[in-house]
């Protein structure tokens, strides 16, 4: 009768890791609808989506993090630059971040960055780690089309670039 028990608990166990990974690839399918929605702005249906949900839905495929939310994501914060350390001395600018578990991740879309525009984020994620000394903060540039140019000024500047092409052609 034990073994019959054992069986019975292994078997709904075996359903409810099912239920997740549906659950799961669910959301990603969703997350992906989402993503190609917006890059090719061709909704399929009438945007239902408040930008935090897309940003969240974008981050959690470039990032391959599925843990990231749209309560995550704060949307043009304001940072100050109150001793002048990066910009002048109480020079306000812009930020947008994913604050995550003790990890702040300030990212940036550009249709096609210059490099002074590279240089530029690169500052501000500067800032904003100079701030949050007891966090990690990561800068992320979202941009679909770049050269082997921006490539380089984002690894000169420790910045993430999304997409990264080059592993998709690996």
């Amino acid at each position: 009768m034990s073994d019959y028990k054992e069986d019975v608990r292994a078997i709904k166990e075996g359903l409810e890791a099912i239920r997740r990974e549906i659950r799961d690839l669910r959301q990603e399918v969703r997350d992906a609808t989402v993503w190609i929605e917006l890059t090719t702005g061709c909704p399929r249906t009438p945007i239902r989506h408040n930008l935090e949900d897309v940003v969240a839905a974008a981050f959690r495929l470039g990032l391959q993090n599925p843990n990231i939310r749209a309560e995550h994501v704060r949307l043009r914060q304001e940072i100050v630059d109150t001793d002048g350390v990066i910009f002048r001395a109480g020079r306000r600018k812009e930020v947008d971040i994913i604050a995550t578990d003790g990890e702040l991740l300030v990212f940036e879309v550009k249709s096609a960055p210059k490099v002074g525009e590279v240089e530029y984020f690169a500052d501000k994620v500067e800032l904003v780690r100079l701030q949050n000394p007891d966090k990690q903060v990561r800068g992320v540039l979202v941009a679909l089309g770049v050269g082997e140019e921006i490539r380089r000024a984002c690894r000169a500047h420790g910045l993430m670039l999304l997409p990264d092409r080059r592993s998709e052609q690996s």
